[in-house]
């Protein structure tokens, strides 16, 4: 009878060890899935970034060739003008 007690009791002891074993086996998966799900979420981020930056800097060189070209219709206006101011002038002189 205490020879049977005493193999329950070692099984019993041996289904808990492979219970605990099992328990950081979870804890260790659960860190691990946890881990890949930080870091997926990081790269989405940084994917998120690099578009928002590509779109940036495609909206800046759009501004900078709106300010050129601006800049040059401002200044074909303006030779534009002068040159009619001239043919007033000489129009006048006439």
């Amino acid at each position: 009878m205490v020879a049977e007690m005493s193999g329950a009791c070692q099984a019993g002891e041996a289904q808990v060890e492979r219970i605990r074993r099992l328990e950081a086996q979870l804890k260790e998966s659960e860190d691990h899935r946890s881990r890949a799900e930080l870091a997926c979420q990081e790269e989405a981020r940084s994917s998120q970034v690099k578009t928002l930056q590509d779109q940036l800097s495609s909206t800046q060189e759009a501004l900078l060739r709106s300010e050129q070209n601006a800049k040059d219709a401002k200044s074909s206006y303006e030779r534009r003008i002068d040159d009619l101011e001239s043919q007033a002038l000489t129009v006048k002189s006439l």
